[in-house]
């Protein structure tokens, strides 16, 4: 997937970076920490006509989900989904 758009935040601390990828037909916004996911949330588009991908990415949906994956961050919502499958005696960990 290729970024089409980059949104830089910082939390606690640390420096986080939304990312709006591309390829084929979706569009996937996810919450990065250095190179790595920050956590296990995705937020997937799929639409049919790639070439729309520059005019989709700044409409207010995307921006939404924007807003999204850095409350994801913010609340800590992953940790708190692993500590709740951790509780339950689960021995699989979320990816």
């Amino acid at each position: 997937m290729h970024a089409l758009k980059r949104i830089p935040f910082a939390h606690d601390g640390k420096d986080y970076e939304i990312r709006v990828m591309g390829e084929g037909e979706s569009i996937r916004i996810e919450a990065f920490d250095k190179d790595k996911r920050a956590n296990g949330y995705s937020y997937q588009l799929t639409i049919d006509e790639s070439q729309y991908f520059s005019a989709v990415v700044e409409l207010d949906v995307i921006n939404r989900f924007i807003e999204m994956a850095k409350e994801d961050v913010v609340e800590h919502r992953w940790e708190e989904l692993l500590n709740v499958l951790k509780s339950h005696g689960t021995n699989r960990q979320a990816s």
